[in-house]
């Protein structure tokens, strides 16, 4: 049993050995087989290179750049979205660039319709030229209030001293005589009554602003109460003749006639600048029309479009009309000042 397995352990073996070397011998085979094609190939190779022989240049080797143009098919997209726009609302009447086009710093892409904010910077330097008028008129009432002080004092220093003088005349006459005659008290009474209205007229048209010229004013005015006391006593010691007192009536009435004048030119000296203040409300006035007359188009051509409703159409046309009426108002009152004086 023994002797069999040994038997059939060898038989076995050589089973394999034997499959071992047939591989073997077909690995050789088949190597020796692929080394003579490759070879037959490569004769055949330096046949064909010997019968065709491609010349060629040998240049030492050195650095350079490679270019390759690739044709792609795609979409760009950048990386970062601006949004172009004004900074205030209005319409376009300019466009410099389309969509896709290469634009630079600086180039104008859109233009608005500047012609609203022009009569608004129009209206803005009408303001301010006004506001100069005025503040040159107040500056020339100032100088106007200071002559105006002036020549009220130099009225009241001339009442003082026409007033001193009587009080010396009568003084004289005093002196000369010692008779006692009667006076016309009521007539002396009237004259005084008629200087005393003088001077509250002249008080109530001039107001004297400077507390300086108010001194002046007050101690005028108490060294005139001082000669009329004065003029009261001599006139109950002497009397005076009717001629003298009519004299000193139309003295009076003369002061008065003068400082008539003197505010009459005065006030006719300041018409110069409310025709330059009327002008400047002309400007004015005619600035905001034309803002108003703007903007009432503009609501017109949306409103006919349906791009504005009916209530902001009429709100339009009513600042129109009545930034017009007041141009028409503000053209009427310069013409008046400019046909002629003023009735006072």
């Amino acid at each position: 049993m023994t002797e069999y397995a040994h038997r059939e352990k060898r038989r076995a073996r050589s089973k394999v050995l034997l499959l071992g070397i047939a591989i073997g011998i077909l690995v050789i085979g088949i190597g020796i087989w692929r080394v003579a094609r490759k070879r037959k190939a490569l004769a055949e190779v330096k046949h064909r290179s010997s019968a065709t022989a491609i010349p060629v240049d040998v240049v030492p080797v050195k650095r350079m750049t490679l270019r390759q143009v690739l044709h792609i098919t795609g979409s760009i997209k950048s990386q970062a979205d601006i949004t172009v726009g004004a900074e205030i609302p209005g319409r376009v009447v300019y466009v410099g660039a389309d969509e896709g086009d290469l634009v630079h710093t600086g180039q104008v892409l859109i233009r608005l319709d500047d012609s609203t904010i022009r009569a608004q910077v129009e209206q803005a330097r009408a303001g301010y030229q006004s506001a100069i008028a005025q503040y040159e008129q107040l500056q020339l009432a100032r100088q106007l209030e200071g002559k105006k002080v002036t020549v009220d004092l130099e009225t009241a220093k001339a009442q003082v001293e026409a007033a001193e003088a009587r009080v010396r005349k009568l003084e004289t006459m005093l002196k000369m005589t010692n008779r006692e005659t009667g006076i016309n008290i009521e007539q002396a009474q009237a004259n005084l009554d008629s200087a005393r209205t003088a001077l509250k007229q002249l008080e109530q048209q001039v107001k004297i602003t400077d507390e300086q010229a108010e001194a002046e004013l007050k101690r005028a005015e108490s060294a005139l109460k001082a000669a009329r006391e004065r003029l009261r006593m001599a006139e109950e010691g002497i009397g005076a003749k009717d001629e003298q007192v009519e004299a000193q009536i139309q003295q009076a009435n003369a002061q008065l006639a003068a400082t008539r004048a003197m505010l009459q030119k005065v006030r006719t000296g300041a018409r110069k600048q409310e025709r330059e203040q009327a002008r400047q409300a002309v400007a004015r006035a005619k600035a905001t029309l034309d803002t108003a007359r703007a903007e009432f188009e503009r609501a017109k051509f949306l409103y006919q479009r349906g791009a504005i409703s009916k209530a902001h159409y009429d709100q339009a046309k009513q600042l129109y009309e009545v930034a017009k009426a007041n141009y028409e108002s503000a053209q009427q009152a310069l013409d008046m000042i400019e046909e002629g004086a003023r009735p006072e």
